[in-house]
């Protein structure tokens, strides 16, 4: 091997070793994952990712309890910290998480309650501390549907909620998709799509749907890229945006 094929060989050693600390840092950019926040021993008397992770649930969990909200939620299980299906992390980006909390669970139905959890705020410091639960996320719905006598007195919705009946999140486009169904056929249902800004991470209405006939006909029932369609189901677009909020539960 010649001086310059050695030279070559050395530049593309080191053009793999940059990609892989590039991809080792992106990796590391991820602080909250279902995996991580296990709890998870350690030496020393400073907290690690996992110790804040388990105060930030444990302070959900007491906050929640203590709300207004927790008499919607018979299903919450914020307490059971061991069981990873209770909560579930989504990122939305290197600033903005949200984890998800089981709500209620039916038959035919599950829903969620969602918080914003913003990394730069959380400053790790000796174990043991306790932590305030981060901001509830509120889910806008349609004024257009708001406006109708008829699919309020179905639904009761109100301007923003708290609950939600999630379906799919893609983490592409960070688009939330939600069915919650009136009969267990889906003939009778409201359906959801949301996109969260990476910036803010506040959900964005995109599509509304909604079928008030009990009449077992053109049911719906969840599939990614398929809206529910058919006679009975009407469909709103917002005709500005509209955006969604958080709010503190202390």
């Amino acid at each position: 091997m010649n001086l310059s094929q050695m030279k070559l060989v050395a530049i593309g050693f080191s053009l793999i070793m940059l990609s892989c600390e590039l991809q080792a840092s992106a990796k590391s950019t991820t602080i909250f994952s279902d995996a991580t926040c296990e709890y998870m021993a350690h030496d020393g008397d400073q907290e690690s990712w996992s110790d804040v992770c388990a105060s930030l649930i444990d302070g959900i969990n007491r906050d929640f309890v203590a709300s207004r909200y927790s008499s919607m939620c018979s299903s919450w299980s914020g307490s059971d910290l061991q069981n990873d299906e209770k909560f579930h992390w989504l990122e939305l980006s290197e600033s903005k998480y949200l984890v998800r909390f089981r709500c209620e669970a039916g038959a035919y139905n599950e829903s969620f309650i969602y918080f914003l959890v913003e990394p730069a705020k959380l400053v790790r410091g000796p174990r043991g501390q306790k932590r305030n639960a981060p901001p509830v996320v509120l889910f806008p719905n349609d004024p257009q549907l708001l406006r109708r006598s008829d699919l309020q007195k179905k639904w009761k919705l109100a301007e923003s909620q708290a609950e939600v009946f999630a379906r799919d999140f893609d983490n592409d486009t960070l688009t939330l998709r939600s069915l919650r169904k009136g009969l267990g056929d889906g003939s009778t249902g409201y359906y959801t799509e949301y996109r969260f800004d990476r910036s803010t991470g506040l959900p964005r209405l995109m599509f509304s749907a909604t079928r008030i006939l009990e009449d077992h006909k053109f049911g719906y029932s969840f599939e990614r890229g398929k809206l529910p369609s058919g006679e009975g189901w009407l469909a709103f677009e917002p005709k500005s945006p509209v955006f969604g909020k958080t709010i503190s539960l202390r």
